[in-house]
């Protein structure tokens, strides 16, 4: 009778072990061996650099709308300074563009690290609790923490290397010749500046006296008054390009990858359906039998 009843105890059949083994195996595999591949500079180098000269592009259109901005508040009276106000804010969206690509270069670097070193090894974790227990929301955790770890690794060098198709054969050459008539406007301005301020500036009573029969006080009002509308002009110029060039940045760096990401995500839950009500019993434990 004790002979039976000992025989009767729960025993954990052999596919639940191979099955845990191997969801261990690849943990370790993850860790060990994909992680130190993916992670290879070389694989993305075309990338890293590539952000860089974005990041070197936003920081040429900085620089410009911030000079810009500095230069038209310099000009006399308040004429400048509603357009002043609107390059700076321009500026700080450009400020804005160059964070988020150094975001974008931070997630790219780490991602091979979260993904397979932190996030693969906790799915594997979630299966093998969901093997010994059989709760369904551990396989539910399991399955999205794989996915995530999927899209983190995928979705940012794929939203990038889309960003940067579509830059190189539509937009590039639009912010190159942006960049140049901006360089151009920006020296404009900065010279019509000068002139003002050195006219405007204190002189000895000789050079007054020698300008003043040259000039008439009319003539010089006038003279001023045509360099600073000359001077806003350029100024309106360059904040409408800066604006376009702001616009297409926008577009290349923030919207494409965050689309294609959103695709992305959204394909794998459609494909995984995560949608899907699943039941919330807790079933007898997987590979325990009583005989």
């Amino acid at each position: 009778m004790n002979g039976n009843c000992c025989l009767r105890q729960p025993k954990i059949e052999k596919k639940t072990i191979i099955r845990i083994c191997a969801l261990v195996l690849t943990a370790v595999v993850s860790i060990f061996v994909i992680e130190p591949i993916v992670n290879n500079p070389r694989i993305l180098q075309a990338l890293n650099k590539k952000l860089d000269t974005q990041i070197q592009t936003a920081t040429v259109f900085f620089a410009s709308a911030t000079a810009a901005s500095v230069a038209v508040s310099a000009l006399p009276g308040d004429m400048g300074s509603m357009l002043s106000k609107q390059l700076a804010d321009v500026a700080g969206f450009f400020l804005l563009v160059i964070g988020v690509i150094a975001l974008e270069k931070i997630i790219l670097i780490v991602s091979p690290f979260l993904s397979f070193v932190i996030i693969i090894p906790i799915a594997a974790l979630f299966f093998i609790f969901y093997i010994i227990f059989n709760y369904q929301v551990l396989k539910k955790l399991g399955i999205k923490s794989a996915l995530f770890a999927f899209i983190l690794f995928i979705a940012v060098p794929v939203s990038l290397t889309l960003s940067t198709v579509i830059e190189s054969k539509l937009l590039q050459s639009n912010l190159d010749k942006s960049i140049i008539d901006i360089n151009k406007d920006e020296e404009k301005l900065t010279n019509t500046n000068n002139e003002l301020s050195s006219e405007q500036s204190d002189q000895n009573p000789f050079q007054k006296f020698g300008k003043q029969i040259t000039k008439t006080i009319t003539s010089i009002g006038t003279w001023i008054q045509d360099k600073a509308l000359g001077a806003m002009t350029t100024a309106q110029n360059m904040l409408a390009k800066l604006v376009n060039s702001l616009i297409t940045m926008i577009f290349t760096t923030i919207i494409i990858p965050l689309c294609t990401m959103a695709a992305i995500f959204l394909s794998f839950k459609t494909l995984f359906g995560l949608d899907k009500p699943r039941g919330k019993e807790r079933i007898a434990p997987r590979g325990v039998t009583g005989t």
